[in-house]
């Protein structure tokens, strides 16, 4: 099978109600069949935040880089 990985912009949440929003969405992306990264969550990198966040878009399908 194919894995399509995608981004999810949503690091950081402030209440509840947010932290709850980002993880429905991610789980309904997984029972989809994709693979959600978020830089700071499950997706790291040793470079500044911004430029692994521009790594990581670049190698996701649905962005700019279109990834693998």
């Amino acid at each position: 099978m194919n894995e399509r990985h995608v981004f999810v912009s949503g690091g950081g949440t402030v209440t509840p109600r947010q932290e709850a929003f980002v993880r429905a969405v991610k789980e309904r992306l997984r029972r989809e069949g994709l693979i959600p990264h978020t830089v700071g969550r499950n997706t790291f990198g040793s470079d500044a935040p911004l430029k692994t966040i521009i790594d990581w878009m670049d190698r996701c399908s649905g962005t700019p880089g279109d990834g693998p």
